[in-house]
């Protein structure tokens, strides 16, 4: 499922500051850790999933076998922009499992990042393979962020989000959480506080 959701102030590079987005083509995770059920991009993993339309499965996370959700795991992915566009980062943080939560620092690390950006919009999220316990979705994301001097610039992050089963909600049909995010900037400055000292320089000629 598609969405593209205009979304005030999300995490510096697209969850939050600290997942290391730098460099314009460099590849970045969040979460990625092959532990538990979820493997980077392309996802590994065994299980058989269920059916659309309300059927159940189960899948595998670490040793002991999990629900599979018989809900789109791709209404998660725009429940966590839609927590985020609301204002509930409490909600949004919930959809993160604990890896992602680690890569991005913690939840302090994770909202100051959510400061720094002025609009973020989820402009698709296709499926691309894994199988039914461990869905993966190509994601395409453009922001407009905010460096320290108030200067603005648009940037576009591409790559690959994973998720899996929540096992902490195992009686809930819609328990899906983010499991691991690999995102590539592949549009728009590699560095904002560059952009800082260009427009300094401007000012001073």
């Amino acid at each position: 499922m598609q969405r593209a959701l205009a979304v005030a102030a999300l995490a510096a590079c697209l969850l939050a500051a600290g997942c290391g987005w730098g460099e314009k083509g460099a590849a970045t995770t969040a979460g990625s850790a092959a532990t538990e059920s979820t493997a980077p991009s392309p996802p590994g993993g065994s299980g058989d999933g269920g059916e659309s339309g309300g059927s159940e499965g189960t899948g595998r996370q670490g040793d002991a076998e999990v629900r599979v959700p018989d809900a789109d795991p791709a209404e998660t992915l725009s429940a966590y922009f839609d927590d985020l566009a609301a204002g509930e980062t409490d909600a949004a943080w919930a959809l993160l499992s604990p890896r992602v939560r680690r890569q991005l620092g913690g939840f302090d690390t994770w909202s100051l990042g959510i400061e720094q950006r002025e609009a973020t919009t989820l402009t698709s999220a296709e499926p691309v393979g894994g199988d039914d316990a461990e869905p993966a979705f190509a994601v395409v994301v453009d922001t407009v962020e905010r460096a320290p001097c108030d200067v603005t610039a648009e940037r576009t992050f591409t790559g690959t989000w994973t998720l899996e089963p929540d096992p902490g909600n195992p009686g809930d049909p819609a328990s899906w959480r983010i499991a691991s995010v690999e995102q590539t900037l592949t549009a728009g400055p590699p560095d904002l506080e560059t952009l800082c000292t260009s427009a300094s320089t401007g000012s001073t000629q």
